[in-house]
This record gives structure tokens, C-alpha cells and sequence, in this order.
């Protein structure tokens, strides 16, 4: 489940509060920096993160990203 998409953050955070109790899935990504944690093996969930990054990359310097 933790490859479908919208259920996939909610898994996490879910394990993960068992460490970081005060971890919630409303955090901004805002500036700073961008963290990524995929599963072995990962290649779909790779390529949509990547595609989201770029897009905040983008956006954070203000350039656009040609898909095509």
C-alpha cells in the first residue's frame, strides 16, 4: 500500500510517529531541503518524486520545466 498514491504519506507517518511522535502529514515543503525515501525496489515511486522535486526546484528558482 505504501506505492498508492494519497494512502502511501498517510502509512508513513503513521510508522514513523512510533519515533517522532509530533510528525504530521500537513507539513509545507516550503525552502530548504527536500527528502526522499523510497522503497526497494522503488522505480515508480522514483520517477514520481523526482517529477514532483523538479517541480519545486522550478518553482523555487523561479524556471519552468519542459516535460516534453
Amino acid at each position: 500500500m505504501f506505492e498508492v498514491p494519497y494512502i502511501n504519506k498517510r502509512l508513513f507517518v503513521k510508522d514513523a510517529r512510533k519515533i517522532v511522535l509530533s510528525l504530521q502529514l500537513s507539513v509545507n515543503s516550503g525552502t530548504g531541503i527536500i527528502f526522499n525515501m523510497t522503497p526497494s525496489p522503488g522505480a515508480t515511486s522514483c520517477l514520481g518524486n523526482a517529477e514532483r522535486d523538479v517541480e519545486l526546484v522550478c518553482d523555487y528558482l523561479g524556471k519552468t520545466f519542459h516535460q516534453e
